[in-house]
């Protein structure tokens, strides 16, 4: 039998791919990736794998950035938390090789933002390269407590020391006047997202400052993909980025 956290997200995932391809659509995308879903879901293996890695992270940094957390279980405030989703840690080689597919040349003229930072593993991921400050953004106050304190464990090995971890929800926040780089590890629904994308397009349209999207499982890319001060330059399989026009 599956968690009922595991449940859930599944519901979530159903309601979303048929909103988007219909319900005959998403018959056939479940059919045509049954090899994924099966591992992930019904693996004994892949919930084994999932357990040794939270052990051997905190075994190794005595950090929390590993384990899934449901939205459900955490006490968030923001009326916009319906439309957020749970957070799971992204894979260190999956942003790396995000970060390499990036032309950018002194990372110290950068500002790195995570929407939706959750426990800050990408956050920690970040501050390894020699960015001009790092920004997290997160709803959830627990999950910032837990940030705060891998960040503390881990601040004598981190090449970028300008860590900050914002309580503010990410629908609502004004980004900065700087050269970014905003990453979105499906952080929320589309509503949610097209919203932020204003908010980002507002900032281009009164700074023209140079930007950098890396969305990662971007189930909503057809959101970017329409904005006129946005275009893509590269893409995979699970990820795909933006950078301005102007």
């Amino acid at each position: 039998m599956l968690p009922s956290n595991t449940l859930k997200s599944l519901a979530r995932k159903c309601r979303s791919s048929i909103a988007r391809r219909g319900f005959f659509g998403s018959l056939q995308w479940v059919f045509d990736n049954r090899s994924f879903y099966l591992a992930k879901y019904c693996s004994p293996l892949s919930r084994l794998s999932i357990w040794l890695l939270v052990k051997v992270e905190r075994f190794r940094f005595g950090t929390d950035t590993t384990a899934v957390v449901d939205l459900t279980h955490l006490d968030i405030r923001s009326q916009n938390r319906r439309h957020g989703e749970r957070y799971q840690p992204t894979r260190h080689r999956q942003f790396a090789k995000a970060l390499r597919a990036l032309p950018i040349k002194d990372y110290r003229e950068w500002t790195f933002i995570d929407l939706g930072s959750g426990k800050g593993r990408v956050l920690l991921a970040a501050a390894a390269f020699p960015f001009a400050r790092i920004l997290g953004v997160e709803f959830s106050a627990e999950l910032i407590a837990i940030a705060q304190e891998n960040i503390a464990k881990r601040r004598g090995h981190l090449r970028c020391q300008q860590i900050e971890v914002i309580h503010a929800d990410a629908v609502e926040w004004q980004f900065p006047n700087d050269r970014i780089i905003v990453y979105l590890f499906n952080p929320f629904d589309s509503e949610a997202l097209a919203r932020v994308l204003a908010n980002l397009e507002t900032s281009l349209r009164v700074h023209q400052h140079e930007v950098y999207v890396i969305y990662v499982k971007p189930s909503w890319k057809e959101i970017l993909d329409g904005s006129p001060l946005l275009r893509a330059v590269w893409s995979s399989a699970t990820i795909s980025i933006y950078r301005t026009r102007i």
